[in-house]
């Protein structure tokens, strides 16, 4: 039987950079991988026109600066993203347009929704990312909906509905299945809606999956693939991890898969109750990306950023993926009640869907077909658990929130969704692998 001093469980982001720095502090490691790849929600696809184009996580910003700290070491460019132009809005079938990502609203609406935005704002600089549950109000928080709390904090419909379209799209989950306390956590390690302003300024042209390609350099003898863990039984001062092919010995393990993944593993002895609870009761995150590659952006040369956000439409969001020049790339980020309702569409259903909602928002492309149409349902993805992360339901934070990063003597927990900087982001996920490495090193 092979010996490791570390088993790292998903070769994602989490898994990959806790893995370099226990290399660099000369480990003997192995990563255990489900997929036939590494990255985890991070793949880059490449289109038969030579373009590429991401199907998982793609854009950085301002304060994520372990991502950038990787671009510049290895290489990687970077491209601003393209926000020159118009922004569109609808909320409650009324249409607003603004160069901001602020709609034009009418002096009330406006006031609405800037209280709102400020009350939310207030609350989160006052929770800890770290110990969301010390707030003096958690518990009231953590039993109160983001959509009962808009219900009773706003002033107007619109102003409402906003904010619901706005975080929805955020948390890839409905505003009534999110709690108060687990949107302010998430703010928190995000920085402010200051920072969520900016968080798609840059992406990487040749795709973020590069990202996750050159920290295997040094480990892709290190790495197993097709090799899904069906057990984890900690003995003899350490730890088994078993598949079905396969077992190793480790002093210690770090579970970097995503958290929904874990409850199908049997663990012996059995994860304690509160860690157990936390994995009974999480919310998957819903969404589904699609992206269409035309010849050129054609909605830019009406003065358009491609940015269109939507509450009735059945696609809640839509990107200009693409650069500066070159091709027209357009995003669809259709999350939590959007994707819930279009799911089970059929794949050809679906394009129909998403591509007559691209046409509507840009009159342009009335009579232009795609070059190349992609899209990845991460609900249906076996290995993912949803996207972009998983939520807390009502009252997790309170009775398990304490249990979700805490190590079961040899078990560390990664992911982005333990993150305490920039959760359900690719920082995040960098952010939570430093830190189980971290934690395994002391």
């Amino acid at each position: 039987m092979e010996k490791y001093d570390v088993i790292i469980i998903g070769a994602g982001l989490a898994g990959l950079n806790a893995a370099r720095h226990l290399v660099q502090a000369n480990k003997n490691i192995i990563l255990v991988e489900a997929r036939e790849r590494v990255g985890g929600r991070v793949n880059t696809l490449v289109t038969q026109q030579g373009q590429s184009i991401d199907m998982g996580g793609q854009w950085i910003g301002p304060g994520q600066k372990r991502m950038y700290a990787l671009a510049k070491e290895y290489g990687l460019a970077l491209e601003k993203s393209h926000k020159k132009g118009f922004n569109q809005f609808e909320f409650l079938a009324q249409n607003f347009h603004n160069t901001s990502e602020m709609p034009k609203f009418s002096p009330g609406v406006l006031f609405d929704a800037l209280q709102l935005g400020l009350r939310f704002s207030l609350k989160a600089m006052l929770t800890r990312a770290n110990m969301p549950w010390l707030r003096r109000d958690a518990r009231a928080l953590d039993q109160l909906s983001v959509a009962d709390w808009l219900e009773a904090k706003a002033f107007t419909p619109v102003g409402r509905a906003f904010w619901t379209t706005f975080l929805e799209s955020l948390f890839c989950a409905k505003a009534t299945e999110t709690t108060l306390l687990d949107a302010l956590q998430q703010l928190k390690t995000v920085g402010g809606l200051g920072r969520l302003a900016t968080a798609e300024k840059h992406f990487f042209p040749g795709g973020a999956h590069q990202v996750a390609v050159c920290l295997v350099r040094d480990l892709a003898d290190r790495i197993v693939f097709n090799s899904p863990v069906r057990s984890i039984q900690v003995v003899d001062g350490g730890v088994m991890v078993k598949t079905e092919k396969q077992e190793w010995w480790a002093q210690k393990v770090i579970m970097a898969v995503p958290l929904p993944l874990i409850s199908h593993i049997a663990f012996n002895p059995p994860l304690p109750e509160a860690r157990s609870r936390l994995q009974d009761r999480l919310v998957r995150g819903r969404v589904i990306k699609s992206v269409a590659v035309f010849d050129r952006p054609y909605w830019r040369e009406a003065q358009s950023s491609g940015l269109v956000l939507s509450a009735s439409a059945k696609v809640n969001v839509l990107i200009d993926g693409g650069g500066a020049s070159g091709r027209g790339v357009l995003v669809a980020l259709t999350t939590g009640r959007h994707a819930d309702a279009i799911a089970g569409l059929s794949a050809t259903e679906r394009k129909a869907v998403i591509i007559a909602h691209m046409r509507s928002a840009h009159p342009q492309l009335q009579n232009i077909e795609p070059l190349s149409y992609d899209e990845c349902d991460w609900s249906a993805e076996d290995w993912s658990g949803g996207g972009y992360a998983a939520r807390f339901s009502f009252g997790m934070w309170i009775n398990s929130g304490e249990a979700l990063r805490k190590p079961i003597g040899p078990i560390h927990w990664a992911g982005t969704e333990t993150a305490t900087q920039w959760r359900s982001y690719m920082e995040g996920a960098l952010e939570s692998g430093e830190r189980a490495a971290r934690e395994v090193l002391r």
